[in-house]
């Protein structure tokens, strides 16, 4: 995350007697800078009473953690961890099959570690928060 903001700090700052294409350029860079920077840090918010929260990581809580706000039990979605978790294995697994030969069996290993060390970072502050009753 800090070499996102570095990056982006890079190219916000003004660039005095430059030619056009490079004021071009740094102005595409700022632009993408400042969109990888939206993408990657998500605002959730309680589907209850639609206040901006912190959501905890999905290692930080046993079955629910509760919103600060309003004190109602949320989760992530169950169906949001499947999904990536099989879209992840698929994407990964069939190159390592199909490309390079592997054995299935160590390819879906590998995947499925690669899932799990990657979910925290890449997958979890993209999941959707739930009730616990729905």
């Amino acid at each position: 995350m800090a070499l996102l903001i570095t990056f982006y700090w890079q190219f916000t700052l003004p660039i005095p007697h430059t030619s056009f294409i490079t004021q071009a350029n740094t102005i595409a860079m700022h632009l993408i800078a400042k969109h990888l920077l939206r993408v990657l840090t998500v605002r959730k918010y309680c589907p209850h009473c639609q206040k901006a929260l912190d959501v905890p990581a999905m290692s930080a809580y046993d079955e629910h953690f509760d919103c600060p706000h309003c004190g109602i039990a949320l989760m992530h979605n169950e169906k949001d961890i499947f999904i990536y978790a099989i879209v992840f294995t698929v994407a990964i697994t069939v190159p390592l099959i199909a490309l390079f030969n592997v054995n299935s069996f160590i390819a879906i290993a590998i995947a499925l570690v690669g899932y799990r060390l990657l979910r925290p970072h890449f997958f979890e502050p993209r999941f959707r928060i739930k009730h616990v009753s729905e």
